[in-house]
């Protein structure tokens, strides 16, 4: 995806991010129990989230996502 690119290890937006895309960017990075391709490239990233937020319907951070 050209908006993102991996440098270092982290995560970099190659333009300024809106709220909720930035808001992705963060979960991604900050879920320790991603996988490495899901930190490294955005769009697994996201399918990793939402399937994280799939499995956790009823929790917290599925009401909060709603």
């Amino acid at each position: 995806m050209d908006n993102f690119t991996l440098k270092n290890g982290n995560l970099i937006a190659t333009r300024k991010l809106g709220f909720f895309e930035s808001l992705i960017v963060e979960a991604i990075k900050t879920e320790e129990e991603a996988p490495q391709e899901a930190r490294e490239d955005i769009r697994k990233g996201v399918v990793y989230l939402f399937d994280r937020l799939e499995s956790e319907k009823g929790g917290t951070t599925y009401k909060l996502a709603q």
